[in-house]
């Protein structure tokens, strides 16, 4: 029978690299466990190169958030960019915007904690369980994804692959792309 078991490399990562759960790095969290002493922790959303996503009962208000985690040492730079949070109350109907922030406490130091609605899968995922999008939601999702990225542009933000990044570019360079 042990004959018949094989490994079969899985096409996508499923979990952050682990080594990132160090001094500086993302915080510990299991399901189960209870954040500010009233989000209780459901079910692991995803990662990013700088935070962990949890899906969270908030007690009290008995309704489900989406709680945004960043590692530590991102935290200080990422709360304190003001101009993140201008472009946010500029364009709430492209942006998510978050209910609240708060501080979580670890031992591997302190993290910004986000609190966001809890949103669809992302498309990636959608596309796993419905192999075919219809054309009418794709252009709807183009028309957004366009819209919000022309108004972060304009105010001389890109997205990255971790942050919004400033443009550091002068005026006369605003045709230049940005990697």
């Amino acid at each position: 029978m042990e004959e018949d078991l094989r490994y079969f490399q899985l096409d996508r990562i499923v979990a952050e690299d682990p080594e990132g759960y160090c001094q500086g790095g993302y915080c510990p969290v299991d399901i189960g466990d209870r954040m500010a002493k009233r989000f209780k922790v459901v079910h692991k959303l995803g990662f990013g190169g700088f935070a962990t996503v949890w899906l969270a009962r908030e007690e009290g208000k008995n309704r489900v958030v989406t709680l945004k985690i960043i590692a530590a040492d991102d935290s200080e730079a990422y709360e304190t960019c003001p101009k993140i949070a201008s472009v946010l109350q500029m364009f709430p109907s492209f942006l998510l915007t978050e209910y609240e922030r708060l501080f979580l406490d670890s031992p591997n130091g302190r993290h910004l904690c986000q609190v966001f609605p809890v949103l669809g899968p992302a498309l990636d995922v959608l596309t796993d369980f419905h192999p075919r999008l219809y054309p009418e939601r794709v252009r709807e999702f183009a028309w957004q994804m366009a819209h919000a990225v022309a108004a972060i542009h304009s105010n001389d933000l890109c997205h990255g692959d971790e942050f919004l990044f400033f443009n550091k570019l002068s005026t006369s360079h605003t045709n230049s792309s940005i990697a």
